[in-house]
């Protein structure tokens, strides 16, 4: 018995002493990590050409492309294009880019970008017209656009007056009046701006409800309210009522809504919801 006890403990020194050395020979297996490939980044972007428009209002025009950011072909074409259309929006119709160029730093592992813009000509305003008002002489239009005969075409200005144009309709009650403008191609044929109003039905109020109040009086809340029946429905009116309402200070929240809308009736139903503040004393 004790002869066998010895022959294992003999086996299990051997084969611990085994291990050790088998470790200390061969030692640890060395793990490599395989180093990333270096990412091109975009140095500075220069643009040549530019004479009308600032860099800096192109480059943020470009908003998919910056420098310092990891290059990028794909990312370039489109960015290019919205600098290209940020220029037609500025008038220059004809403006494109007609040459690019890089140049790379192997040490950095940057790229400079070079891009040569013909601006071409910008289109003048010669005259602005309006077709299908009715109701508003073309003098009370004019001071409304911003918009003005031998300035700059501008997009935004554009799109602006006719907003300022609709907004002064919907005050007179013509909440369905609809504004556009010459599109670019018609514009560019004689740079005549032209503004086209389909006037719409003008609207009025129908009745005027309220919903909501249990202990405030109803002539409480009337008496803030500037829309009566028989008036002629204003969008401003309903928004100042809503405030002077909830000016009391008698409500925790007041809503409006109007009935017609949605279906352009000439007849609308201006209903006020109130929702009471609770007592404070």
């Amino acid at each position: 018995m004790r002869k066998n006890i010895k022959q294992f403990l003999l086996l299990t020194f051997y084969f611990l002493l085994f291990s050790i050395l088998f470790t200390l020979q061969c030692g640890p297996k060395r793990v490599t990590i395989e180093k990333e490939k270096d990412v091109l980044i975009i140095g500075k972007i220069n643009l040549i050409g530019t004479k009308s428009i600032k860099e800096h209002q192109l480059k943020g025009a470009m908003r998919i492309i910056k420098e310092g950011e990891p290059y990028n072909e794909y990312k370039i074409k489109v960015g290019l294009e919205n600098m290209i259309s940020f220029y037609k929006n500025k008038g220059f119709f004809h403006a494109k880019v007609i040459s690019q160029k890089g140049k790379f730093y192997q040490e950095k592992n940057i790229i400079d970008l070079f891009f040569t813009i013909d601006e071409g000509e910008r289109a003048i305003i010669q005259s602005i017209t309006f077709k299908g008002n009715k109701t508003i002489d073309d003098e009370k239009l004019l001071n409304t656009i911003i918009c003005h005969r031998s300035d700059p075409y501008d997009y935004l200005k554009t799109f602006t007056s006719k907003y300022n144009i609709t907004f002064l309709y919907a005050k007179k009650g013509y909440i369905y009046a609809d504004v556009t403008a010459s599109p670019e191609d018609s514009f560019l044929l004689n740079n005549k701006l032209t503004f086209y109003i389909d006037e719409g039905k003008r609207v009025f109020v129908k009745d005027v409800k309220i919903e909501g109040n249990k202990t405030v009086r109803r002539r409480i809340i009337e008496r803030e309210i500037l829309l009566k029946p028989g008036n002629v429905y204003s969008p401003q009116k309903v928004y100042t009522s809503q405030q002077k309402i909830y000016a009391t200070g008698l409500f925790d929240d007041v809503k409006s809504e109007i009935e017609g809308i949605q279906e352009k009736r000439e007849n609308v139903v201006v209903i006020f919801k109130v929702l009471e503040g609770k007592t404070k004393w």
